[in-house]
């Protein structure tokens, strides 16, 4: 699923953190984000994002 936050108050690692999510790693100007949802680590949420022209983009998905 894809998202894009137009006029982000915050930046988009702050964004996130708040959301829950912990980050995991940037590379080439995306930086990845996750949210488990067990114990064990998964499933959880996977969120990529970058920022472009002051929007944040967002691509998400189900790791199993």
């Amino acid at each position: 699923m894809k998202l894009q936050i137009e006029n982000p108050s915050e930046n988009a690692s702050t964004l996130f953190r708040r959301a829950g999510y912990v980050f995991q790693r940037e590379e080439a100007g995306e930086m990845s984000f996750i949210r488990p949802l067990a114990r064990a680590g998964f499933p959880r949420f996977h969120c990529y994002t970058k920022t472009v022209q002051g929007k944040i983009e967002c691509s998400f998905h189900l790791d199993q």
